[in-house]
């Protein structure tokens, strides 16, 4: 059973609610974004809990719910005190050290524990009993007795630390001149130390009332939340003031200043002096630059009622110290025409008045002015000059964003060594010229010239004087510009010559300008006492004729000069369509075989038979074919010079290899017996990659197949590329149980003292030699190779062997093996197990 009392129930109901409602201010708000609105949002939980905790406790009947609630209730107060604290240095706007802080929150987290541990609480040990106490309106209400812990006491002695720390923070606030929130924390203290003394006394049973712990923090929550309103009102109506101010300024700004949005600067000076002539009823309005050299000051705009005036120049020295003096506005009342009758605009306007505003950088340089001219004189102009000191800041920003502009437009599109555009710029001009002579139904021609050689000059005389050679180079092309003609600096020792309105004989427009250039660049260059002879080679293109797009010209350029560097020196080549059609083809092979490979079609295995002088399967080769289905049939030697050269070679070669693979183990599951090796070509690229022994090791591994079953066949060339390198690895594979073939011998460089320390098996006499093996010298040639082979203890096979008489001839020369259309053209795997067994049958 309960016993509620209507004073005890009002007083935590009341400030319960109180504490409700500040959270709820706080939190609806939007203020608990700030750390001392949560802190205030999260006194006020405190404050609900602990009143809470204590109002049951002291309507509790039972001994059990009782300590319970006293439990909860001195967990909530010990909790608190490291809040309460913080909460007061931040609404003071004091700061606290972290590490005082982490340690009040240390020694409450050890009075927690002891509370939440012990039996009687931090209060009790031992017996405690629960005794009905009458209070001074004479209801009961619950209290317990019994004997204190120390831990009470060093709990009491850590609280009046905090009151002390707390006396000391008022104090500050009272000489910091804080005195409302000095007072406010005084009467908090105030009134935490009487509710602290009163609740000693009532746990020593020498007091009877109901703990009043809470009834501080709630008033201080209270004034806290109070403020905080306050404070949020005035700063509304603070915030509402300035956006009303602010309004009518950007009101007059926008009066003042409708060119800022404008992105021609022109236009924008254009409207500031229109606005300005209207607001301050002058008669001429102007605005001028001072240059970079600080000399003169040249007019921007002039406007004259309305009207604007042709663009003038002052010389600074000429201008009177009293027109233009320092860096603040000034403003003269005078007959202007008469005391200075040399400048003509005060006799335009019978000018009475003149007002001068300077115009500064950010280091406080004068950069330019804005000037008034009246007929009338004027009283001080106080609330014009405040408008002109906003002007003149705006307009600075302006003049000092063009010259950077145009700094930047100079780093971007011009070369700073020969001051020439440079490949930027190069861009933007072939697009316009393209655009231009597709319009005008007329050509354009761009000349890429490099300088032959240039690496030895620099080599020879150094970076200096090369550097020096190309900005003397630029200046002699740069006065062979013309209305027609652009010349640019494409990078390094290239320069390129763009031509515009070429209306017939491109090529020979082309060759006229390059004579009279090549003359310019051929002429010694002179620098301290060192000179040079400059050579060069050129290459054309006529656009639109000859590219489909403005984005190409400069590439065909590119093709041409290539050209012309191995064929023509210190000519012109004109561009050839052919020679890119060949770079397009290559580049769709290139693209192309990737996609099969990563696809895993379009590409596939052949196998041609190698046999004996009598027809007999003894191995064969294995060749890779494509057929695109975009390009068609590709010839293997052109999709593989192209693997070679990309790269692509590897993946290929491991793909080809791997298929070979799944082929042979095809061949087992049906049956089918395969007399000799199965030879597989390696490519030089392959054979020099750092783990080509481990890769093919891995691969025919996984497969399932045996090195006695496969057969490497590399050309001299690819073994010749890195000798010792490639006899480490061939010996790896030998050892592993390949067989190693040199195709195509007597076609490469190989000498016999590096054939002699190759580590082969079979050596293979080219195509070249079979074909014309019934001329004397072919055959001679034939039959040393044979020779030298048995000597080495080679097997010889003859590659291209297509007639009889082949067969005849090289078996008299004793050759072992033959390969050929006689015996069998390549064939499909399938085919070529059925041919296998014809010729078993």
């Amino acid at each position: 059973m309960v016993i509620f009392d209507e004073f005890v129930s009002f007083y935590f109901s009341a400030s319960i609610g109180i504490n409700l409602l500040c959270a709820a201010v706080v939190t609806t708000s939007g203020l608990r974004q700030h750390p001392v609105y949560r802190t205030i949002l999260l006194g006020c939980i405190i404050s609900i809990m602990y009143q809470y905790s204590t109002w049951q406790f002291h309507v509790s009947l039972e001994p059990e719910s009782a300590m319970m609630w006293l439990r909860i209730q001195t967990s909530i107060v010990i909790v608190s005190l490291p809040i309460m604290f913080l909460l007061f240095v931040q609404w003071s706007d004091q700061r606290m050290p972290r590490s005082g802080y982490i340690g009040m929150c240390v020694i409450s987290a050890i009075f927690l524990t002891i509370n939440l541990l012990s039996d009687g609480t931090l209060r009790f040990s031992g017996h405690v009993d629960l005794l009905r106490v009458p209070i001074f309106n004479g209801s009961e209400i619950t209290r317990m007795l019994g004997d204190r812990t120390p831990g009470v006491y060093a709990f009491q002695l850590y609280a009046v630390a905090l009151l002390v720390a707390l006396i000391y923070l008022a104090t500050k606030l009272f000489k910091q001149g804080k005195k409302l929130l000095g007072v406010l924390l005084i009467i908090t203290l105030c009134i935490q130390i009487f509710a602290s003394i009163m609740a000693i006394y009532m746990d020593s049973g020498r007091f009877n009332f109901f703990y009043l712990g809470g009834f501080a923090f709630t008033v201080l929550n209270f004034v806290a939340c109070v403020t905080v309103a306050t404070s949020l009102s005035i700063k509304r109506k603070s915030l509402k003031s300035e956006v009303v101010n602010r309004e009518k300024l950007e009101s007059v700004l926008s009066s003042l200043a409708k060119g800022v949005s404008s992105y021609d600067s022109l236009q924008f000076y254009k409207t500031m002096m229109t606005e300005l002539q209207s607001l301050s009823q002058a008669k001429v309005c102007y605005i001028a630059m001072l240059d970079d050299n600080n000399e003169t000051l040249t007019t921007k705009i002039v406007m004259h009622e309305n009207t604007e005036l042709e663009n003038k120049r002052f010389y600074l020295r000429d201008i009177p110290t009293e027109l233009m003096s320092g860096r603040q506005c000034t403003y003269v009342n005078a007959d202007l025409k008469t005391l200075y009758p040399q400048f003509t605009l005060f006799k335009t306007v019978n000018a009475k008045s003149y007002v001068n505003a300077p115009m500064l950088d950010e280091q406080e340089n004068l950069i330019g002015a804005i000037v008034l001219l009246s007929d009338e004189e004027v009283d001080e102009p106080t609330t014009l000059m405040q408008t002109l000191d906003v002007f003149r800041s705006r307009a600075a920003a302006e003049i000092q964003r063009d010259r950077l502009q145009n700094k930047l437009h100079q780093t971007a599109y011009f070369d700073h060594q020969t001051g020439l555009p440079n490949i930027s710029k190069l861009h933007e001009q072939i697009s316009f010229a393209y655009s231009q002579s597709l319009e005008e139904q007329t050509q354009s021609v761009l000349i890429l010239i490099d300088l032959n050689k240039f690496t030895e000059i620099n080599r020879d005389f150094g970076f200096a004087f090369a550097e020096a050679c190309l900005k003397e180079l630029g200046q002699r092309l740069s006065g062979y510009m013309q209305k027609d003609v652009s010349i640019a600096r494409a990078g390094g020792d290239e320069f390129a010559v763009l031509i515009s309105n070429v209306s017939m004989h491109a090529a020979g427009v082309a060759k006229l300008h390059w004579d009279a250039l090549f003359e310019m660049i051929k002429k010694t260059i002179h620098v301290n006492g060192l000179s040079a002879e400059l050579d060069a080679c050129a290459g054309a293109v006529v656009f639109p004729e000859q590219v489909e797009n403005a984005q190409e010209v400069l590439r065909c350029a590119e093709i041409a000069l290539e050209q012309s560097k191995f064929t023509r020196h210190n000519e012109v080549t004109m561009f050839d369509a052919k020679i890119l059609e060949e770079m397009d083809r290559r580049r769709k092979i290139e693209v192309g075989l990737l996609h099969a490979l990563q696809e895993n079609t379009e590409l596939f295995p052949v196998y041609q038979p190698k046999v004996d002088q009598f027809g007999r399967l003894i191995g064969a080769e294995v060749l890779c074919r494509w057929i695109s289905k975009d390009l068609g049939f590709v010839p293997p030697d052109e999709f593989i010079a192209v693997a070679e050269s990309s790269g692509t070679i590897r993946e290929l070669g491991l793909w080809m290899l791997g298929q070979v693979c799944k082929d042979i183990n095809a061949w087992k599951e049906q049956g089918v017996e395969i007399n000799g090796r199965i030879a597989v070509n390696v490519s030089s690229v392959q054979l020099i990659q750092e783990h080509f022994v481990e890769d093919v090791q891995k691969l025919i591994s996984v497969h399932g197949i045996t090195p006695d079953e496969l057969e490497l066949e590399l050309t001299e060339s690819g073994i010749l590329s890195n000798l010792e390198d490639c006899i480490n690895k061939l010996n790896a594979l030998r050892e592993l149980g390949f067989t190693v073939a040199l195709d195509d011998f007597g076609t490469g460089y190989s000498s016999l003292s590096h054939l002699k320390d190759l580590p082969l098996d079979v050596l293979k006499i080219d195509r070249s030699f079979v074909n014309v093996i019934e001329e004397k010298r072919s055959s001679e040639l034939a039959r040393s190779i044979v020779t030298i082979s048995h000597n080495m203890g080679l097997k010889t096979v003859a590659e291209g062997v297509e007639h009889v008489s082949h067969v005849d001839i090289l078996a008299r020369m004793g050759c072992d093996i033959y390969q050929g259309y006689h015996f069998a053209k390549p064939m499909k795997a399938e085919e070529f197990t059925e041919w296998a067994g014809a010729q078993d049958s």
